[in-house]
């Protein structure tokens, strides 16, 4: 599958490659709505043709969740609630059809790829397409190392003390907790099922996410939630998997850290992209049973994650180093 999304993806850049503008975005879209009006299956024509997450400016920490098909953002909102958040250069194309260049910031983004009324944020595709790529392969093989190193009682001794340390890693219903048999063989079930396209967690491969059988008070993940997903972009039920989420850059690169917040456990790592940093974290999430909006972190799976799990937030972390050869 990774050979089929690389030869897609090269195949992709090197039409668009050579001068990304508001025109060739502009052509790239109406060669994606020739093929299709549906829009499910244009976001899954989307996944298929850009394959794994595209960057934009270095300095942006975030997943791009296509080239084409940001959130509608109003310019003013954004610089006045996420003023301290980085910025990233993106074309706004304004309901004229004329393109301006902005600085703003992206926060999240939509599975929709037609055109809106108000003004569209369309990310700029820049040349980090291999990056991407690399990036995906490093990543599995990193966590393989770590998963293998430590699977037997010295893994799960981190995920216990980590655990106790956070208080409330486990379940915090009263009535149903989480038997530490049954999240190792979920940690079994994850590694079972985690192949290049599914470690680094690509929003738009949605269909690759495995149903576990997980019960939540909203239903599991079945057809109606995925149509929910595509149409709005955002999965408000937290499920046991792995995510790509955005993180401070205070750990070296290198090792693999094991990070634990209230209601998280997870890996994060960070690898030289373009010669920065760029930290991802790999994320076990703990279902919420009482199902109440309040203790249920809500995920922007399209974009990344609202409660924001990152080194600072974290109550427990432990340094775990990982010789590569």
């Amino acid at each position: 599958m990774l050979d089929i999304w690389k030869y897609k993806a090269e195949e992709f850049n090197k039409k668009y490659h050579a001068e990304i503008t508001p025109e060739s975005l502009r052509d790239a879209y109406d060669e994606i709505k020739a093929k299709t009006t549906d829009v499910n299956e244009g976001a899954r024509y989307l996944a298929e043709t850009l394959g794994e997450p595209f960057y934009t400016e270095p300095d942006y920490v975030g997943i791009a969740r296509s080239v084409l098909n940001a959130r509608t953002l109003d310019p003013a909102e954004q610089y006045k609630f996420w003023k301290k958040q980085k910025f990233v250069t993106a074309y706004v194309i304004s309901d004229t059809g004329e393109p301006r260049r902005i600085k703003g910031t992206v926060t999240s983004y939509s599975p929709t790829y037609f055109p809106v009324s108000t003004p569209q944020v369309e990310i700029p595709l820049m040349d980090l397409l291999t990056t991407g790529l690399d990036l995906v392969m490093d990543a599995k093989k990193q966590i393989a190392e770590a998963m293998d190193k430590y699977e037997d009682t010295k893994l799960f001794a981190l995920l216990d003390a980590a655990a106790t340390t956070a208080g409330h890693v486990h379940n915090s219903t009263a009535t149903s907790k989480y038997d530490y048999a049954d999240f190792k063989a979920q940690v079994k079930e994850l590694r079972d099922h985690t192949t290049p396209d599914t470690l680094i967690m690509h929003p738009d491969r949605v269909y690759d996410i495995p149903d576990w059988g997980l019960t939540v008070t909203n239903g599991a993940w079945t057809a109606e939630t995925r149509e929910q997903f595509m149409k709005t972009g955002v999965w408000n039920i937290p499920i046991l998997g792995v995510k790509r989420i955005v993180t401070s850059e205070l750990c070296d690169i290198n090792n693999v850290y094991l990070v634990a917040s209230q209601d998280n456990i997870g890996w994060f790592f960070t690898v030289p992209v373009n010669g920065k940093r760029r930290t991802t974290i790999v994320k076990f999430g703990f279902e919420e049973a009482s199902g109440t909006a309040s203790t249920q972190p809500i995920y922007l799976v399209s974009g990344y994650e609202i409660v924001g799990m990152t080194i600072k937030m974290a109550e427990a972390v432990s340094k775990i180093e990982i010789k590569t050869s």
